[in-house]
């Protein structure tokens, strides 16, 4: 039972399993009403989006996207259920500090930003996000910048896109993939006691994506294919995704190098050389950008041989705040024919982030369990 016990405060802690840090996780748990108050939004919303507080009365309510909502007036109310998305708690209900797919906030800590309201899941979470959030809310990346985007430098990018995928092992190879999966398994031991720590993402191609985080027997999931977008957990709660938590899933899924080079196929799919960056070795390397379906990816490629050696993204630090994270390739591992890569280190804002490192990732083409994630329990 200790173990038990043990086990489930520290991986509530996980940023990697929940998003979360062990302060967070703990005021949390200690502030969170249960039940139907969790759930209970006393303050009203439409008022809210019009910069004003006001109390909600009982007698005035709607319950929308498993959320009720307590509103001044009946006119408030007809508001919200002529346009709930317009006024609904954002993020599916998400702590906004800690991310789109993270553990759920509860409706006694709010706050609005630009119109818009969000939960959290500690009174700490919602300071954070007031002071920084900017840096907390995720969007889809721009697109790149007409100056970059001349004939020459898109051309350039092609080549160098079709150059990069010869190295990995060739198009044909790259475009019969059906599904794959990258697997880590860690060991991890605190206060003594050694877990084992297990992440498995699959792909089934063009679009599904899942990824299920385990601790010894404890797991949790989301998965995404076509219409059918949920999280699931080993305690047997399904909850169904968010149009917004589902975004998150495709910019993550986005962020990679099979994806960004089968991209590009896509009728929005754009790929150019850049000017070298502070620090690079223009001889030894060569920067391209893709972008597609609102995602942003430069590729670092060796210039003698087009094989990438990292790769660039806007993604999340080990702070849960959003910047500049960069990949460095140390490792590869062969799966389908292909050669991907299978450990890298890590830079955040140009500091190293030893959390955002890999190694020793397995890759398996077409695997057995390709669709088991994507069963709805």
């Amino acid at each position: 039972m200790a173990r038990a016990a043990g086990r489930a405060d520290w991986i509530g802690a996980s940023v990697v399993a929940l998003l979360m840090s062990a302060p967070l996780v703990g005021e949390a748990l200690a502030q969170a009403p249960a039940g139907e108050e969790r759930r209970t939004l006393r303050v009203d919303a439409v008022d809210l989006a019009r910069g004003v507080d006001s109390v909600g009365d009982a007698s005035h309510r709607a319950e929308h996207a498993g959320f009720i909502y307590l509103f001044a007036s009946e006119e408030n109310q007809r508001a919200f259920l002529r346009d709930p998305e317009h006024y609904e708690i954002q993020l599916g209900g998400a702590c906004a500090r800690m991310g789109p797919l993270s553990g759920m906030g509860t409706t006694a800590n709010w706050a609005t930003h630009e119109g818009k309201l969000y939960i959290f899941a500690s009174e700490s979470c919602r300071e954070t996000f007031l002071a920084n959030a900017d840096r907390l809310l995720e969007h889809d990346d721009p697109m790149l910048d007409r100056e970059l985007l001349t004939p020459e430098a898109m051309a350039k990018g092609r080549e160098w896109i079709d150059r990069a995928i010869e190295s990995i092992g060739g198009a044909e190879r790259l475009d019969a993939l059906r599904s794959l999966r990258t697997r880590r398994t860690e060991r991890p031991v605190h206060n003594g006691v050694e877990y084992l720590h297990v992440t498995s993402r699959y792909e089934r191609f063009p679009d599904d994506f899942a990824e299920v985080d385990a601790w010894d027997e404890d797991w949790w999931s989301h998965a995404v294919s076509g219409e059918n977008a949920f999280f699931s957990g080993s305690d047997g709660r399904i909850r169904d995704m968010h149009p917004q938590q589902r975004r998150a899933v495709e910019r993550d899924r986005a962020r990679s190098l099979h994806a960004a080079l089968r991209a590009r196929t896509r009728g929005d799919f754009f790929a150019c050389e850049l000017p070298p960056e502070a620090g690079d070795d223009a001889q030894a390397v060569v920067r391209v950008a893709t972008w597609f379906d609102g995602t942003r990816v430069d590729l670092v490629l060796d210039r003698a041989s087009g094989r990438p050696v990292g790769m660039a993204y806007a993604g999340r630090g080990p702070s849960l705040m959003i910047g500049r994270v960069e990949r460095r390739f140390t490792g590869f591992a062969e799966a389908g024919g292909l050669t991907l890569p299978n450990a890298w280190s890590t830079t955040f804002d140009g500091a190293p982030a030893e959390s955002l490192g890999a190694k020793d990732l397995a890759i398996a083409a077409d695997p057995e369990d390709a669709d088991t994630p994507f069963k709805r329990p």
